[in-house]
């Protein structure tokens, strides 16, 4: 990757939108919240992550708990993540952490591919919107 590359992920970082379940959700999702994915992602930017943080993630269930009911390996998705980002959160609510089975790894591994993916496809829309 070279250095305009880099530069440009890190503008992209800043600016993509976080990718939520629904649109009409994404008013659900606290300022702060939104503030702190853009930092984790200039922070992933930086390392040349090719996947969505945690936080990202989270966020996106958040919404999806929103939505509708979730299958219970969303809600373990969900908590996990939670209790990953917000440790002492999660313990001030009473919460456990899960046990993860290696498909429920691999399903938020998959999921945190598909937003990281969804949100660029999204910037090189936007992009060439503006040309």
């Amino acid at each position: 990757m070279n250095k305009t590359d880099k530069i440009l992920n890190v503008l992209v970082a800043a600016v993509s939108p976080t990718i939520v379940l629904h649109p009409e959700w994404k008013d659900s999702c606290p300022d702060w919240l939104l503030e702190e994915i853009k930092l984790q992602r200039l922070k992933d930017a930086a390392t040349q992550a090719t996947t969505a943080s945690d936080l990202e993630a989270l966020a996106y269930m958040m919404t999806a708990s929103l939505a509708g009911p979730m299958t219970d390996t969303g809600f373990k998705i969900y908590i996990h993540l939670f209790f990953k980002v917000f440790p002492d959160k999660a313990l001030d609510a009473g919460l456990k952490d899960v046990e993860f089975t290696d498909y429920e790894e691999m399903e938020l591994r998959k999921l945190k591919d598909w937003i990281y993916k969804k949100r660029s496809e999204q910037e090189k829309e936007r992009f060439k919107e503006k040309r």
